[in-house]
């Protein structure tokens, strides 16, 4: 399963994951709310430290296979030219394609992991897509360091698959807590609502008795 899969699984489910309940009192709820949210974002802290490391180690390592491959003298090799031609077209559009790949990594914003998955997601399909033909061509004569930079990319994604699902508990109870906030916020507004009309139903009835009063007298 590519890290885009493992992305569309998460955010393509209905129901967010088990997560244990607890009974608060509506009074309490905003209160709890803000206490549970610090502490998911202590949790988010620690494994963004845990994936800064990842995505350093990633990126010193796949730099050091970048320069093998821009080493690499094609003319010397034992081939025709038109096959040199489509290898140093595909490598030159390979490490450009590979070269914005790591510069998005290095943007990444880590201050909510949802968005920071989804911001992963699309940094991956957007790599997947612009370096797939160009690798095709550039293995025609310099497969075996190609396919190292492949690998290196394939276990950076499952090691950010790896963290993401074990951790998934901590994306269902943001979208949990996110839902709570939305929920009581409709009832805020319902509330207002209801206090305009009752105050407006007040006012009416103040009025009519006022009007009963001036009746009477008159």
């Amino acid at each position: 399963m590519g890290i885009f899969d493992f992305f569309k699984k998460i955010f393509e489910e209905e129901k967010v994951g088990e997560i244990k309940s607890e009974k608060v009192a509506f009074s309490d709820i905003k209160d709890w709310i803000e206490k549970k949210g610090k502490e998911n974002e202590i949790k988010e802290k620690e494994i963004f430290s845990l994936i800064d490391k990842k995505i350093n180690v990633f990126i010193d390592e796949l730099k050091e296979k970048i320069n093998v491959l821009k080493g690499i003298d094609v003319e010397s090799k034992k081939a025709e030219d038109k096959f040199k031609s489509i290898t140093n077209e595909g490598r030159k559009k390979y490490l450009e394609a590979i070269e914005i790949f790591i510069g998005n990594l290095e943007k990444l914003e880590k201050d909510n992991l949802e968005k920071f998955i989804e911001d992963v997601n699309k940094i991956f399909l957007k790599f997947n897509k612009s370096s797939h033909m160009s690798y095709e061509r550039a293995t025609i004569l310099i497969g075996k360091e190609m396919e190292n930079i492949k690998e290196n990319v394939r276990v950076f994604s499952k090691d950010m698959i790896k963290i993401f699902d074990e951790n998934r508990n901590i994306v269902d109870f943001s979208v949990m807590l996110s839902l709570v906030k939305i929920k009581l916020n409709k009832i805020g507004e319902i509330e207002y609502e209801l206090k305009k009309v009752n105050d407006s139903n007040i006012n009416l009835i103040e009025k009519i008795n006022k009007k009963e009063e001036e009746n009477k007298r008159i």
